[in-house]
């Protein structure tokens, strides 16, 4: 199952972050995965509100730090590689929600951290 579903039904689509074991902490993947379902509805002229939501007791920890592979066993050029790769996915993500046309609801069913 991915990481981030969109079901639309009577003019809602509903996004829901699917990685409670985590609690929805997202790496690089997920924030473009998540950018590209948002810039999807946000296409969709059948769509009035988009529904954001998260399975589990977390909405979201923020970054999946521990799938970035940052710790200092790696390569520094590797780690600033992909250090870049995951702020310049979060801020497409805020770029995405910022732009976002339709009514935006969080459905926020935890506690929430951003970087």
């Amino acid at each position: 199952m991915s990481t981030i579903t969109v079901d639309i039904a009577d003019s809602i689509a509903t996004i829901t972050l699917r990685r409670p074991a985590t609690l929805n902490a997202l790496t690089a993947e997920d924030y473009s995965e998540f950018a590209n379902a948002l810039r999807a509805v946000d296409k969709r002229e059948d769509v009035l509100v988009t529904v954001w939501q998260a399975t589990g007791k977390w909405f979201c920890a923020g970054t999946d730090v521990r799938a970035s592979k940052t710790s200092r066993e790696v390569d520094d050029n590797l780690r600033d590689n992909l250090l870049q790769r995951v702020v310049q996915t979060t801020t497409d993500c805020g770029q995405a929600l910022y732009t976002h046309s339709k009514i935006l609801v969080a459905a926020l069913n935890g506690p929430v951290m951003y970087n």
